[in-house]
C-alpha cells in the first residue's frame, strides 16, 4: 500500500519526553538517495505547531539539510528557544534511525496583531502577480512514469505550464500545475502541505543545462504568506514556480511560488541548490 502524504509527514510525540516526537522516513516519498526535502520539512512543521499555541501561526520556516533522510525511523527534537508576547521562535532537530542529523530547521510563529485602523488600509495588501502560466485546463498532464522521475514525483500529478523543461539548454526557470494523487485530508492545505508543494519541482538550473543531472536542495528558507488553510475546490491544482537568477561555484540560487488556481499566493521560498 502507498503511503499517503499525510502519513509521510505525520509526527508522533514521545510520550513523557516534551518536544520530542518519532516519524518516519518512507520509501515512497525518495528522491535520489533519501525521502525528499519537502517531506523531511513537513514532519518539522508537525512537530513544530505542536510546541506553541495553535493561535501562533507559522509564519517562516528554515531547514538545512545536512544528510540523505534515509528510510526508516526518524526522531525530531524541539527546543524552545524563546517565546514573547506575540512571537515564539523554535529550533528543531530531524535525526535518522542511527542517530545522524538530517536536518537542522528554525521556526517562526507568530499570533496575529491588531494593525491601527489609520495605517490598516495601506499595511494590508497583496500585490504579487500569478506568472503567466499556461491554464491548468489546457495544459498536458506528464506521464506518470516518465524517464528520470524520481519516486516521490510519481505521487504528484504534473501539468507542465510555465518556462522551460529541464535538460532543454533554456531559461532556468519551471512552472508545473500539481496535485496530490492521493489527495489531502479534508483537501486542505495547510503549512505542512504547502511546503511539500513547494519543493516538488526538479531544480530551475537544470532548465538552463543541456543534459539532467543530479542536484540537491542544501537550505531552503519558507514564507507563508497566504491564507492558509487553504480548501481547495474540486478538482483544483496548485502552481509551482521555479527560477534561478544567480549561479556559480557548482550551487544556484532559487526562488520558488505556490500558487491558487485564482492567483493567490500562498508560500514562497528560497533555497540553495547544489549540482552533485
Amino acid at each position: 500500500m502507498v503511503c499517503s502524504f499525510a502519513d509521510a509527514a505525520s509526527v508522533i510525540a514521545v510520550v513523557n519526553q516534551p518536544g520530542h516526537f518519532t516519524a518516519r522516513f518512507d520509501e515512497d516519498w525518495l528522491q535520489g538517495k533519501g525521502v525528499y526535502g519537502g517531506v523531511v520539512s513537513a514532519i518539522v512543521v508537525n512537530a513544530v505547531q505542536q510546541v506553541v499555541d495553535r493561535r501562533r501561526r507559522l509564519r517562516s520556516l528554515t531547514v538545512c539539510f545536512t544528510a540523505p533522510a534515509r528510510p526508516g525511523t526518524a526522531n525530531v527534537t524541539t527546543r524552545l528557544v524563546r517565546e514573547g508576547a506575540m512571537v515564539s521562535t523554535v529550533a528543531a532537530e530531524v535525526l535518522s534511525e542511527d542517530g545522524g542529523v538530517v536536518a537542522t530547521a528554525l521556526a517562526t510563529l507568530a499570533a496575529d496583531r491588531v494593525v491601527d485602523a489609520s495605517v490598516a488600509a495601506v499595511a494590508t495588501f497583496a500585490s504579487a502577480t500569478m506568472p503567466d502560466a499556461i491554464a491548468a485546463s489546457a495544459a498536458t498532464v506528464l506521464p506518470e512514469a516518465m524517464p528520470g522521475m524520481p519516486r516521490m514525483g510519481s505521487r504528484f500529478t504534473w501539468r507542465f505550464s510555465w518556462g522551460d523543461a529541464p535538460g532543454s539548454s533554456g531559461r532556468p526557470r519551471f512552472g508545473a500545475w500539481l496535485r496530490l494523487r492521493d489527495g489531502l485530508p479534508g483537501n486542505v492545505v495547510d503549512e505542512a502541505a504547502a511546503v511539500a508543494f513547494l519543493d516538488v519541482l526538479p531544480p530551475a538550473l537544470l532548465s538552463a543545462l543541456p543534459m539532467m543531472r543530479p542536484a540537491a536542495s542544501v537550505e531552503w528558507t519558507v514564507q507563508f504568506v497566504g491564507p492558509l488553510p487553504h480548501t481547495l475546490a474540486p478538482d483544483e491544482e496548485l502552481l509551482v514556480t521555479a527560477a534561478t537568477r544567480t549561479a556559480g561555484d557548482g550551487y544556484a540560487e532559487e526562488v520558488d511560488e505556490l500558487w491558487t488556481a485564482d492567483g493567490r499566493l500562498l508560500a514562497q521560498a528560497r533555497q540553495t541548490i547544489a549540482l552533485l
